[in-house]
């Protein structure tokens, strides 16, 4: 998800925990596909013909037979190409990212598994898996998370805001989901308000006017 919808590169860790956050916190059961609990990535775009996704190289024999130069062949093709997202998890920095024993798996293993892998996230606190954990945990102690009402905050410009509500308790979820500030409507925040969890670890809502890139806040009201 953070490859399609958030910041692979200057943003990649506050941009997990953000998508991490607007998942969880709507209504419904979260569903969290395959590694977006340690922030994997898709691969990077890469010659159709090695394609085990029959639809992508289905595309890309009919573009052949057209007057297409082939860097746009390959790049319509790996814009439907799902081997990009179905790539093995990434467990460890060893062989095939502890996948598997063997170098050669169906499909390729992320070459920024030594970065990006299970073992590195659990010794760090601030790592993505961590803040999942973290955010699991509310959601299955929080009754408000798991049934409560879902009420839109009508805002200005790409500001993500809503309530949840059961019996007389209040959740406020504020999500950014871009790479600037995001001014937050003036009264939207009460002095009684009280932050949950946040995707940045130096939030505060003292005197606070706007979001930074991809923070996101869980705030009991």
């Amino acid at each position: 998800s953070i490859s399609r919808f958030g910041d692979p590169k200057r943003y990649w860790r506050e941009s997990g925990k953000s998508l991490a956050v607007f998942n969880l916190c709507l209504r419904g059961t979260p569903f969290i596909y395959q590694g977006e609990e340690i922030g994997m990535l898709n691969l990077p775009p890469r010659d159709p013909r090695l394609s085990k996704d029959c639809a992508a190289r289905s595309v890309y024999e009919i573009l052949k037979k057209m007057p297409i130069p082939d860097f746009i062949r390959f790049k319509m093709c790996n814009l439907i190409d799902r081997d990009h997202e179905r790539t093995p998890m990434q467990w460890d920095g060893g062989v095939s990212a502890g996948f598997s024993s063997s170098k050669d798996t169906w499909l390729p293993v992320n070459s920024n598994y030594v970065r990006i892998n299970v073992e590195r996230e659990l010794g760090d606190e601030t790592s993505i898996l961590n803040f999942y954990k973290k955010l699991i945990a509310i959601h299955n102690e929080s009754a408000v998370l798991q049934a409560g009402s879902f009420e839109e905050i009508p805002t200005k410009g790409d500001l993500i805001a809503f309530e949840r509500k059961l019996e007389d308790k209040t959740m406020l979820v504020l999500v950014s989901l871009e790479k600037r500030k995001l001014n937050l409507p003036e009264g939207l925040i009460k002095e009684t308000d009280k932050i949950v969890l946040s995707t940045y670890a130096d939030s505060s809502l003292k005197g606070i006017k706007h979001l930074r890139p991809y923070e996101s806040l869980l705030i009991e009201r």
